[in-house]
């Protein structure tokens, strides 16, 4: 289940790439502004069974983290992001 909003920011994660994550890798994306409460983000929360959730999703924009290895990545764990498909072929990673 997804965490929902949270007024305070309960924890906060990092990423240091180790090698270079490229699009194939199947980076994690997240998605920009989520952690705030906004009309998306309140669509997001609630709407789970009603379709507001997918339409929400379908709209926002999203950022891939596409990385050079030693790049960070630091994000407020109330952003909403997920993993993506590893498109490379087994022990390519």
């Amino acid at each position: 289940f997804d965490t929902p909003f949270q007024k305070t920011p309960p924890l906060f994660a990092a990423f240091i790439a180790l090698q270079d994550v490229t699009i194939e890798m199947g980076p994690t994306v997240f998605l920009p502004k989520t952690h705030t409460r906004t009309a998306a983000r309140k669509a997001f929360d609630g709407g789970i069974y009603d379709g507001r959730r997918d339409a929400m999703l379908a709209k926002a924009r999203s950022n891939y983290a596409l990385l050079s290895a030693g790049d960070l990545v630091m994000f407020d764990m109330r952003t909403l992001h997920a993993g993506t498909a590893n498109q490379l072929e087994k022990g390519s990673t």
